[in-house]
């Protein structure tokens, strides 16, 4: 019996890939439990070029091949859109071949369907060598592998023995180097299993054995690159549609994109957020920490206070503030340029969605600066002072943002601009009452 799936532009071919799957069928004609195997099929598309009629084509190709479904027709129709804008972007040579494969590869990131089924699979201990095995196999059978590890590190009990196995921990590590491009879900599960080892300290050295510290940092730089990409690919839309007011065609593509954009952002966040907080665990270890500043984490670091998930704003507030307490990279934090309108992001994030945690996060950051002449210059410059007593007059952090300010209003000049604000006519804060003797 064959299951039909997922139909996808190659990632570096002009191909599209048909996802399926053959079952085994049982007596009777009924299907045999567990007894699948995932398969593909290549298609190639040498004749498509930049006027082909893709509605055709594709209408072509379910036709000769029964591997796909007369209902998948707009799917298919879809990814040799996806090729043919490939084909158009290097017969025009816009982008470098790195570029374009970067591209490529994010495109086979979007159409990667996450497999839902197994989601809630019984795991068990007696089956870890089982679990190995399935990294052996394609992606889909990795994914469940990783699944179901992932599973098994949830619970405390399990974690000493899955740490101290070696052909988990090594097969795991090489999943993870290999096809780190390939899966967005297949790399998430991984980062997160090392991330649950990580949260115990003497499990550390397992982890920084199998190099995990260095592919991390390797994948964020990643991420942030196919956020520019996909950044760019929305802006083309968006030029074409601005272009061609009058053309609804191309104002619902701009929405799609959106849409679209948005799905993999709220993906890529939770990987970030692991991977991140991965990274933070590890910087206990204080030479750790010297090696992630030695890659420029903290420029990193401020690259992400763009984003505007409030918990990946968090972890990235705690990092800096972690940081911060070495004059080196304080001195890299005020030198980046993009540090500060960074910072006064995520006290608009914070302060919108009420999102206290962030918003100390971002205070205790500040005051972990304010004794840098040059941050409190910039501070003031960028306007963030009215910030810290908006959110102060809203009756929040009222401390943190007093101690801020306070050490913001060390020199002469500061003080003179903070009566520009409405911090003069705040009421005080009200002394703890003293409980009687």
């Amino acid at each position: 019996k064959v299951i039909p799936g997922s139909v996808d532009a190659h990632p570096t071919e002009l191909a599209l890939v048909v996802n399926y799957v053959v079952q085994s069928a049982g007596e009777g004609g009924q299907s045999a439990f567990g007894d699948k195997k995932a398969m593909q099929r290549l298609i190639r598309v040498k004749s498509l070029g930049g006027d082909t009629d893709l509605s055709a084509l594709a209408q072509e190709i379910i036709s000769k091949c029964k591997l796909i479904p007369a209902s998948r027709l707009q799917q298919v129709e879809q990814q040799l859109y996806c090729l043919q804008r490939r084909v158009i972007s290097e017969s025009a040579g816009d982008i470098g071949r790195s570029r374009r494969q970067q591209i490529e590869e994010s495109q086979r990131w979007d159409s990667e369907q996450p497999q839902a089924a197994d989601v809630d699979e019984p795991v068990s201990m007696d089956a870890v060598d089982q679990y190995i095995e399935l990294l052996y196999e394609e992606i889909p059978d990795k994914i469940r592998g990783t699944r179901c590890i992932l599973n098994l590190t949830r619970v405390p009990e399990n974690m000493e023995a899955l740490v101290e196995n070696e052909a988990l921990m090594s097969a795991l590590s090489r999943v993870l180097r290999e096809d780190g491009k390939r899966s967005m879900e297949l790399v998430t599960n991984i980062i997160h299993t090392f991330f649950c080892f990580s949260n115990y300290s003497d499990f550390h050295p397992y982890i920084t054995t199998n190099k995990v510290g260095d592919m991390c940092l390797k994948i964020i730089e990643q991420e942030i690159a196919r956020h520019a990409l996909w950044n760019d690919d929305l802006e083309q839309f968006r030029a074409k549609a601005d272009q061609n007011p009058g053309n609804k065609e191309y104002a619902r593509e701009v929405d799609h994109e959106t849409q679209r954009m948005q799905k993999m952002l709220q993906k890529q966040d939770r990987l970030l957020f692991v991977t991140f907080h991965l990274l933070l665990n590890l910087a206990e270890d204080l030479m750790i920490e010297v090696k992630m500043v030695k890659r420029k984490i903290v420029d990193t670091l401020v690259v992400m206070l763009s984003r505007d998930t409030t918990e990946l704003l968090v972890l990235v507030g705690t990092f800096l503030k972690k940081l911060s307490i070495f004059r080196e990279n304080t001195d890299a934090m005020v030198q980046n340029p993009d540090f500060l309108p960074g910072l006064g992001h995520a006290l608009d994030v914070g302060a919108a969605a009420a999102a206290s945690p962030l918003v100390s996060a971002a205070l205790r950051l500040v005051i972990n600066l304010a004794h840098d002449p040059q941050f409190r210059d910039g501070f003031v410059k960028q306007g963030l002072c009215a910030r810290l007593v908006d959110i102060l007059a809203a009756n929040q952090h009222r401390v943190l943002c007093m101690s801020a300010l306070y050490m913001l209003t060390a020199e002469d000049r500061t003080r003179s601009l903070l009566t520009y604000t409405d911090l003069v006519p705040l009421p005080p804060t009200p002394r703890p009452q003293q409980p009687r003797s």
